[in-house]
């Protein structure tokens, strides 16, 4: 007759099989780690109305207070896209001075495809 086997020889494949689980859970937590996907960046609409007037987010902004108000809409969303929507009667003027702004407060910026209706 053989003699029993210590306990801790019997608990060795139990061993075995709770660390490979382990490892291999660790493994696919560090694989998913790498898939982070960011959130959607968000738009903000600037509007250049037909008498040169702009709109922040449907919040009407004087040309004084643009820069101002593009600054603090930055502040709390920094990867926010400024959509430019120009209406087809405002003034290049303001529209130039709608994009340097925008450009002077390092914003992301694209243009609406649909203008301002009159």
């Amino acid at each position: 007759m053989t003699p029993p086997l210590p306990s801790a020889c019997q608990s060795l494949p139990r061993r075995t099989l709770v660390c490979g689980l382990s490892a291999l859970l660790l493994a696919c937590l560090v694989a998913l780690g790498g898939c982070y996907m960011p959130r959607p960046a968000g738009r903000v609409l600037l509007q250049v109305s037909a008498n040169g007037s702009y709109v922040l987010a449907g919040k009407p902004v004087a040309a004084a207070d643009l820069q101002a108000a593009l600054q603090a809409e930055q502040a709390t969303a920094p990867a926010s896209l400024i959509e430019i929507q120009v209406s087809p009667q405002a003034g290049a003027g303001a529209f130039q001075q709608a994009v340097r702004t925008a450009r002077a407060v390092h914003a992301r910026i694209a243009f609406a495809e649909d203008a301002l209706p009159n």
